[in-house]
């Protein structure tokens, strides 16, 4: 894709953000189709989120209709990929709920798991700032929780195991990265990076998830925008970042997609379109391409709720 061709996709995606109160998302551009398996069955599928926070007003939701809620409107979107992706926002605790809009400290049943397991959810990072709200001993119950429920976690908010952690389908490896910005030591990238040269090693497809950024800012940093140059020099072939809670840009470097944040997937957040709205990032490989399917939805209600007309996609080359 050319970078023109990447400017008016992202212009195009700001304008349909902006009416997606309406649902009146357009098919933005198509200007490669999707790929074709470069043989039968090596096809890979991963659909990728950003924040998921089952706590707070989702909670009670939860309380009220049931685990499975938020994900009803949404549900037909997670069928049929091999990997399902998301940052969870917290930890799976046993735990009783303190949360409130001025205690941010997020904890969900481990009973969500279950329904996250049953969704097709594969992989949960805990590389953020809310992952130790109850301590060490609050995220070794949430890894272990989330490992019984038969899905994987990787990274840590201190960036002292941000993983590889691998998954292979059909012969194709994929590796995930964590890495949180808001580490006591600043935001040290070393171990990801060590990380991410690991897996590269191997000849995995590594998905680097940063936890960075500043919240509400609908463009990126500078801070961001190095690491994640570095991440993509490092191995990295795709970045897939959250924290911010809304939408911020996409971009190529090196061949390789950038996605400062994807925004809110399950919150409590309403006060204005930017923060009820996020993407979901569908990724198809084949042994030779990668392309990217961008599905826009809103958060009505604690629920979210994807548009009802065509997607956005774009391919890339692996190499």
């Amino acid at each position: 894709m050319t970078s023109t061709g990447m400017k008016w996709v992202l212009a195009s995606l700001a304008a349909c953000i902006c009416i997606a109160a309406v649902f009146a998302f357009p098919a933005l551009v198509r200007e490669m189709p999707l790929p074709a398996p470069a043989a039968p069955g090596r096809l890979v599928t991963i659909l990728a989120f950003g924040d998921i926070m089952l706590d707070r007003a989702v909670r009670q939701d939860i309380d009220a209709y049931g685990p499975s809620y938020p994900f009803k409107k949404i549900a037909p979107l997670l069928k049929g990929h091999d990997i399902v992706v998301a940052n969870a926002e917290g930890v799976f605790t046993g735990n009783a709920s303190i949360a409130s809009f001025s205690a941010l400290e997020f904890t969900f049943a481990t009973s969500t798991l279950l329904v996250l397991k049953s969704l097709g959810f594969t992989d949960l990072s805990q590389a953020n700032n809310h992952a130790l709200n109850f301590g060490w001993s609050g995220l070794t119950e949430s890894r272990s929780a989330i490992a019984a429920a038969r899905m994987q976690s990787f990274g840590d908010p201190e960036n002292k195991s941000p993983g590889p952690v691998y998954e292979t389908v059909r012969g194709t490896t994929i590796a995930f990265v964590g890495y949180d910005q808001f580490s006591a030591d600043g935001g040290e990238a070393s171990s990801s990076l060590a990380a991410i040269k690991e897996a590269k090693r191997v000849g995995a497809f590594v998905i680097v998830y940063p936890h960075w950024g500043e919240e509400y800012n609908d463009g990126t940093t500078t801070l961001q925008t190095v690491l994640a140059r570095t991440f993509v020099d490092a191995g990295a072939d795709v970045v897939i970042g959250s924290h911010p809670h809304v939408v911020e840009p996409i971009e190529t470097y090196k061949g390789r997609a950038i996605f400062y944040s994807l925004g809110n997937f399950i919150f409590d957040q309403s006060w204005d379109a930017d923060v009820s709205h996020g993407l979901a990032v569908e990724i198809s490989l084949t042994d030779k391409t990668v392309a990217y399917t961008l599905h826009p939805f809103a958060i009505i209600k604690a629920q979210a709720v994807p548009a009802t007309s065509a997607p956005v996609s774009f391919m890339l080359e692996r190499y």
